[in-house]
């Protein structure tokens, strides 16, 4: 059981992880054309 905990936890991380590159990139991409 706290190894399933474990693998949902590192699931969830990675996705958010995931989404917040997604995120930054489509901020910076948005920055640097407004140069």
């Amino acid at each position: 059981m706290c190894g399933q905990l474990v693998t949902v936890v590192v699931a969830v991380v990675l996705a958010g992880a995931q989404d917040l590159k997604v995120l930054v990139h489509r901020t910076f991409s948005s920055l640097y054309r407004e140069q």
